[in-house]
């Protein structure tokens, strides 16, 4: 019968001379990975405020134009109406 063979290859013996012990020692981020995260996570934070806020103004304004259309379409003629004397006069000071 045959001799049972081991999973795993014989290791070779130690190699003379002192052995080096690498230990990983828990470090504190630096300021700089500190700042990065921090800016991260505010960048993080005013996407999703401008987007909760660009959806809510979408629902609304999807709702006006079903509810009130004629709201909509005097809303939108006075604005341009200001904007057109606001530039006349800024214009006329401006010559």
């Amino acid at each position: 019968m045959a001799e049972p063979t081991p999973a795993y290859p014989i290791s070779e013996p130690n190699p003379p001379g002192p052995m080096l012990t690498v230990v990983a020692t828990e470090s504190r981020p630096s300021v700089y990975d500190q700042i990065c995260f921090r800016a991260g996570r505010t960048f993080q934070g005013v996407k999703h405020s401008a987007e909760e806020v660009f959806s809510r103004t979408k629902r609304l304004s999807a709702r006006m134009v079903e509810e009130r259309p004629i709201h909509l379409v005097v809303g939108v003629a006075v604005g341009a109406f200001l904007a057109g004397a606001g530039l006349r006069i800024w214009r006329s000071y401006h010559e």
